[in-house]
Order: structure tokens, then sequence, then C-alpha cells
């Protein structure tokens, strides 16, 4: 038996078994970053889904000069991923000229932490300029 294999047999004989404080604690850790990861990503995913969508509308606007049209698009995506955003969320402005335009939204998502009966404010903004 080579001496790394004789040191290891040692150790878990003289252990029987016990967990000690350190492995614990990382189970513990491990836990939590599991169950805030999962509390989180929902809001985060629904932020990037809306950020695609709105860098896309601002890119149909190339082709789409009416910005009720560009507007309802939004609104749409923001009721399919079941955000209440007020019918004024969303800000577009363009230029005289049509050489940009910008579409902007900020909005807050509450998160109920369930086990600790507490809420958390996440707040997202998006702000696109698309250059024509």
């Amino acid at each position: 038996m080579n001496t790394r294999r004789r040191a290891w047999a040692a150790r878990a004989a003289s252990e029987s078994g016990k967990i000690n404080m350190l492995a614990v604690l990382l189970i513990l850790i491990l836990l939590g970053a599991v169950y805030f990861a999962i509390m989180l990503a929902p809001p985060y995913i629904e932020y990037y889904k809306l950020d695609e969508k709105v860098r896309a509308v601002a890119n149909l606007s190339h082709s789409e000069k009416n910005e009720e049209v560009l507007l309802k698009d939004l609104r749409q995506e923001a009721k399919i991923l079941e955000l209440n955003l007020p019918y004024d969320a969303f800000k577009i402005k363009k230029d005289a000229e049509d050489k940009w335009i910008e579409i902007s939204l900020s909005y807050a998502r509450v998160v109920e932490l369930v086990p600790f009966n507490q809420h958390l404010t996440l707040h997202f903004d998006i702000d696109v300029v698309e250059n024509f």
C-alpha cells in the first residue's frame, strides 16, 4: 500500500463517519446559492427577453416609421411576459431628421423570498439607441 492510501485510510478511520463543521457550512452555502438562483433567475430572464424585443423593434423601426405600431408590439411582448407595466412605460424618441431612434423603459420587479417573509425589489432599465 502506498503512502497516500495509508494516510487516507488512517484519516477515514479516525473520523468514524462524523461530518465536520466545514462540510456542513459548505453545504448550507451551496443550498443558499441555489435558492437565490432559483428565486432571481425568472425576473432576469424576463428582462433579457424584453431587452431583446426592444432591440428587435428598434431595428424594425428602419422600415416601420409609425410609433404606435412599434409601441403596440412592445406592449404585446410585455403582456406575453406577464409584466404589469403602465400604458406609457415605453418611451420612444426620434430626431427630427430620422437619423436615430431611442426606445427606453424603466421598471421594477418585486421578488418574494418565501421562507424569510421578505421582499426584494429589482430595478431594470432598458435604453436602446438605433442609428439609421
